[in-house]
Formats: structure tokens, sequence, C-alpha cells
């Protein structure tokens, strides 16, 4: 993140706060004493409020429809699920792994993204490979710590 925000020339604000609270929320599901379903309602129902007021806002800069097509209808519809399902997933999957497991798994839907993104011909410079290989030389050395540790207690 340095390595990139020297490049830009300032902080990378969003990518620090968005690591900051998915961590929280991560601590958050792993100690809350709920089931998986219990706690995505919750968090649903807390969450309404600024969907519904985001929707408003949007549909005040352009209407909002079903009626453009059927494909547009079945994508939406099938929009809850699809962020539904993997969010119970890591709610179930969370409790029952260590803190580390969990945040080693952290990395791997970023690293998903960062290959779609290749994959959609994203530019990738020396600049992006030089900060992906520390972030995973990163990962690498806390691995192997963490495994050494483990066979050698």
């Amino acid at each position: 993140m340095i390595v990139q925000g020297i490049a830009l020339g300032a902080p990378p604000w969003a990518a620090l706060a968005l690591c900051a609270t998915w961590s929280v929320y991560a601590v958050i599901r792993k100690r809350a004493a709920v089931p998986a379903a219990t706690g995505l309602f919750v968090e649903t129902i807390a969450l309404a409020p600024v969907a519904i007021g985001l929707l408003m806002w949007a549909a005040s800069e352009a209407p909002l429809s079903f009626d453009t097509s059927w494909s547009h209808v079945a994508l939406l519809a099938l929009a809850g699920p699809v962020t539904a399902i993997p969010l119970m997933a890591f709610a179930f999957g969370a409790r029952r792994v260590s803190f580390t497991a969990l945040g080693l798994l952290q990395f791997l839907a970023p690293s998903l993204q960062f290959a779609t993104g290749l994959a959609f011909g994203e530019a990738f410079t020396p600049l992006r490979a030089f900060s992906f290989a520390l972030i995973w030389l990163g990962l690498i050395f806390f691995a192997w710590d963490t495994l050494r540790r483990a066979n050698n207690p």
C-alpha cells in the first residue's frame, strides 16, 4: 500500500478504510455468539435504511425499473442470493477457523479480483507487479512463521 501510495502521491484512503472496516467486521462476526443466518438478518435490518436512502437517491438521478429486459430482471432478482449466500458462508466459517487462517484467507478475494482484472485486460504495470509481489512475499513469510511455530511448540 505504501508503494501504491507513493506512486499516487497520496495515501489510498479508500483502501485503508476498506481494510480497517472489513477487519473490524471479521472480528465482530467471529466473536458474535449468534448463528450465521441470524447475524446476517441483523446486519441486513441495520443497513436497510441506508440502502433504501441510496436507492431513492439513485432513482432521482436515473429511473430504476424492471422493464428493460428479462435478463436485467433475472440479474436483479439473483443479486440478493448471490450476495447473501457468501456472507452467510463467511459468517459460518469465520467462527470455525483461527484468526491467523482467517487473515490469510482475506487475501484470497483481492487476489481473485486482481486475476479477474488481468483476464479482462487491465494494465499490469511494473509498479503493480512490484506491489503484488511484496504483498504475497509478506504473506508467505507470515504463513511460514505460523507453520514453523505450530510445528515447534
